[in-house]
């Protein structure tokens, strides 16, 4: 079984974090994709796990904003793995568009087996270490002034 734990900034903790994520394996596997519309049609369920996650306003704006919390979800959860006798945690989920232009979230091994995936994962990493590098630069001439 997977270990997982909240990321850093989640609004659940670590207990909550390996029962959402088992239970957002178990979608994936079911539906071959994870999304955040599987996601929130899970929960509306009563008896799934994912459900007190959510906020359950009848009215339309709260599809829009489970939406919103089922990707906030999926980004809080962090997969720890033992590698070389240490433990490492890494995100658990990556946010690609498929083949039809649609926003899913795919494990590492998925990308890695897509070529479409794994050039986009590395894309956001480069963007997102360009912006950190960029951010360091800045925060470093601000600190020495």
């Amino acid at each position: 079984m997977k270990k997982y734990k909240a990321a850093n900034g989640a609004t659940f903790g670590n207990g909550k974090a390996q029962i959402y994520g088992a239970r957002l394996d178990v979608l994936r596997e079911e539906n071959g994709r994870l999304t955040p519309s599987i996601v929130v049609n899970d929960a509306k369920k009563a008896t799934s796990p994912l459900h007190e996650h959510f906020e359950w306003n009848a009215d339309v704006a709260a599809d829009k904003f489970r939406l919103l919390q089922a990707r906030q979800m999926i980004n809080c959860i962090v997969e720890v793995v033992v590698i070389e006798g240490k433990q490492k945690e890494f995100k658990s989920w990556f946010n690609v568009k498929d083949s039809n232009k649609e926003n899913i979230y795919v494990s590492i091994k998925e990308a890695v087996k897509t070529p479409s995936y794994k050039t986009q994962i590395l894309n956001d990493l480069i963007t997102e270490l360009e912006h950190t590098t960029n951010l360091m630069k800045t925060f470093k001439k601000l600190i020495s002034r």
